[in-house]
Order: C-alpha cells, then structure tokens, then sequence
C-alpha cells in the first residue's frame, strides 16, 4: 500500500471512518482497507472558480516520473492537512463516480497521496473497486435479485418475436441502474445510443428485461478504445467511444453499471417493454415451453376485442 509519494505529513484521523482506515492500514488489512474504501465518499479538490461555476471542472492531478494520478481525499481535513491549507474548495465523490467518467486509462488514482494513510491504484483496480466483477454476485441470493435491461431497437423488436430468439449479446445494464430514466429519449442519451436507430416515428423505445441464468456469460465492461488502453485496465474489449471502459456506461451524469452478453440464454419469462414518454407497458413475455415469446396485449385492445365479440 506504498505510493510514489513518500509520507512525510502529519496523519491525524477526523472521523470514525478514517480511524477504522488507519487501524486496517497499520495492519496491513488489504481486503479491511478495499471494503472500507470501497463505499466511501471522498473530497476531490477544486478551485473556487469551478466550485462557483465561473469555471468549467477539472480533474486534479500530479504526475511523478511513472504515472499521472487523479487526487482525492478521505476527507476536507485530510485535504487540508495534505495541502497546508492551500486547498479550500472540493466536491464529494465515490469511487462509482470517478470510475464512470475516468479520463484516461493511463492515469492512476491517488487516496490521501502523501500521508501516513494512503493509497495508489491503478485504473483497472478503480475498475474493480467501483464495479466489482460479476461473478461475486454469482450466488442464489445475487442471481435472484439481479435483473438485467438492454435496449432493443425498434426495428429489431419485432423480429425477435417473429424469430423466437431465445438469447441476448450486446451490452446490458442493472435494471436498478436505469429504472429511474422513464423518459425514452433520456433513457438512450444517457447509454450513449444513436436516437435515430433507437427511437421509433413516435418517440419511444423498447428494452429487454430478464434474470440472468448464466453469469459467465456477462462480461464486465472492462477495457478501452484501444488495445492498449484495454491492457491498462486488464480488460477484454475494445469499443470504440463514448465506452468509458472502467464498468460504467457513458452517461456524464449518471452511475450506470454495464456488462457485455455473448449469446446468453434468455429465461422463461423474460420480458420486452415498450418505453413512451407517456408510461411503460409489457408487450411479451419469454415462454420457452412454448418455444417463443408470448404477445401480452393492452387492456384497451382486450376490451375492443369484447365488444367486437359482443356485437356479433
């Protein structure tokens, strides 16, 4: 847990979380410290005319004979300790944050960088603080409550159902991740998705929701927009931009974690929806027994085909 950055400051911890930091440092606690800082909010530095406004945002970092670090710490006091009181203005951060908007892969983060408790990571342990690997959720409890969204494009909605397919490749997202954005253009600027191939003539979208039944047939969006990048994250894709690579889509505002299906099998009663800017609705359902996906129609339609039934 050594950096380039030699402690030389005074550490003093201000909080009940720091003095638990402190405590798992000195013991070396690597897994303690991980599970700490993992939650944890953080102060990045700023300067008073970007914490005003006047000025646009900029990432804080030093850069040694190796590396250029990202700089936060674990709290106001600790910035102030760190800068002799030179810093007086910061935004509060998670790792989740920092991660979904990372500026570069090459870049490492720096925690506290020259106290007595610090610590220097890499992008691709960034990586899997803020977004750790799938497969740790790979538990009954973890695959109950886990359900995945991905975004269908209209065009391909129908033939889905027409082909009975019964599978699912491209990237997906936690439902509880995107559940919030009800409004369909939202939804597909926030994933960093075309509006002209996702958005129908009437302004709406359709997404796939399903619990998965295979984890290892996610992968984690870990990687890069080059080869190299992808190696400095310690990755398996390459994706052109806006993919962040860090285990996040590329929304600037929002925290939304990703993952990469390869033909993962579909469940029975996996579900598509069409999205609207007036409401939501369910339009089928996955039945396997019946080999193919079941139309659900609309309460309206039911009861217009009712009254049909009744005229005659």
């Amino acid at each position: 847990m050594t950096g380039p950055i030699r402690a030389h400051l005074p550490w003093q911890a201000s909080s009940e979380f720091e003095q638990q930091l402190t405590e798992a440092f000195a013991a070396a606690d690597t897994a303690r410290c991980y599970g700490l800082l993992m939650p944890a909010q953080f102060v990045m530095p700023t300067t008073q005319e970007a914490f005003e406004q006047k000025d646009p945002a900029r990432w804080p970092t030093y850069t040694d004979d190796e590396r250029t670090f990202v700089v936060v710490y674990t709290s106001f006091e600790a910035m102030a300790m760190a800068a002799s009181g030179n810093l007086t203005h910061g935004v509060i951060v998670r790792l989740d944050d920092l991660a979904a908007a990372w500026p570069d892969p090459a870049f490492g983060l720096a925690i506290n960088p020259g106290l007595g408790v610090a610590f220097y990571f890499e992008s691709g342990m960034l990586a899997r603080l803020a977004a750790p690997p799938i497969e740790l959720l790979d538990t009954p409890e973890g695959r109950f409550d886990l359900v995945l969204q991905k975004v269908i494009a209209p065009t391909d909605v129908e033939a889905m159902i027409e082909a009975r397919v019964r599978t699912v490749s491209g990237y997906c997202q936690f439902y509880w991740h995107v559940e919030h954005l009800s409004n369909p253009g939202v939804l597909i600027d926030d994933l960093g998705l075309p509006r002209e191939r996702y958005l129908d003539e009437y302004g709406a979208t359709f997404v796939l929701r399903w619990r998965p039944l295979a984890l290892s047939l996610y992968a984690d969006a870990y990687g890069g927009q080059t080869a190299a990048a992808r190696d400095l994250v310690g990755g398996s894709i390459v994706e052109e931009p806006p993919f962040v690579g860090l285990g996040f889509g590329p929304a600037p505002t929002q925290v939304i974690r990703e993952f990469k299906a390869n033909c993962a099998p579909l469940p029975t009663g996996a579900e598509l929806w069409e999205i609207s800017e007036t409401g939501q609705r369910r339009i089928a359902m996955l039945d396997l027994a019946a080999g193919g996906w079941r139309l659900i129609a609309r309460t309206d339609e039911v009861q217009a085909s009712a009254h049909g039934q009744d005229e005659r």
